[in-house]
């Protein structure tokens, strides 16, 4: 019975291949979002006539939304598909909650979407890094930390025979990359 149990509640391996390609995926879109966001602003910067009428288009608010979508969105994206699909080949563990996983990229990414356009007419408070309104701050730091904690999850089942550094610098990686939003979200 409790070989049924284990073998139901894990799931396949396609699954979580399918979240991490899906949040690799996201993260590359929004990298070149980033950049085509970059580019606009560096044209509204030196042609200001251009968007003089367009709020969201000056680079005052452009520069800052292009920044959280190059930061908060693709590298912290490719970063958690990353996690996903290199964890269960370092470790033989299996992230069990895939459910969790595919909701919280969701998630993350309309909140993140919601945040940037906060900021795009101007309801962020305007500095670098804790440029979002306060509740979109809070939400989007929690939701974060959701992938560190699938993470974590999975490492305690591990199987493999020695301590691999590669896999203390993927998950010190993903460490340090949490720790970075969260100086920046909190930096005065």
């Amino acid at each position: 019975m409790s070989t049924e149990t284990e073998t139901t509640s894990t799931p396949p391996p396609g699954d979580v291949e399918a979240v991490a390609r899906q949040s690799l995926l996201i993260g590359v879109a929004l990298l070149a979002l980033a950049a085509l966001m970059h580019f606009t602003a560096w044209i509204s910067l030196v042609f200001p006539p251009i968007f003089q009428d367009w709020g969201m288009f000056q680079f005052g608010r452009l520069e800052p939304m292009a920044n959280a979508v190059l930061g908060f969105g693709a590298v912290y994206f490719i970063n958690v598909g990353a996690l996903y699909l290199l964890l269960p080949r370092l470790t033989g563990a299996t992230i069990r909650d895939v459910a969790l996983a595919r909701f919280n990229t969701l998630w993350t990414l309309l909140v993140g979407v919601v945040s940037v356009l906060a900021v795009g007419v101007g309801l962020g408070d305007g500095r670098q890094g804790f440029e979002f309104p306060l509740i979109l701050d809070a939400i989007y730091l929690t939701t974060t930390f959701v992938p560190l904690w699938i993470g974590w999850k999975a490492l305690q089942e591990r199987t493999e025979p020695g301590i691999y550094p590669t896999l203390w610098a993927l998950m010190g990686g993903f460490v340090r990359s949490e720790e970075h939003t969260s100086e920046l979200q909190s930096r005065p």
